[in-house]
């Protein structure tokens, strides 16, 4: 919410909130944030994927990631996002 700037998921109910939130990916942080790196969009995407498989291991890889958005090359961050 703090980089949409909004509830991406708000509805007219709680339970559509909920249900929006189980079936629907988050918008692109891109759409409201052009300015943002692309390498955000990524982690953020890889860290709220619906399939926990696809996710982060840890917290800690997740902040590790965003880390290298601040500290590394674009090439080590997205090798390190793969």
């Amino acid at each position: 919410e703090m980089l949409y700037g909004r509830n991406v998921f708000r509805s007219k109910t709680p339970a559509e909130s909920l249900e929006r939130v189980l079936s629907l990916a988050p918008p692109s942080v891109l759409e409201v944030r052009p300015d943002a790196p692309p390498e955000l969009d990524v982690a953020l995407r890889k860290a709220l994927s619906k399939d926990p498989s696809l996710r982060y291991a840890s917290a800690q890889d997740f902040a590790g990631a965003l880390r290298a958005l601040l500290t590394e090359p674009e090439a080590n961050l997205r090798a390190q996002l793969q």
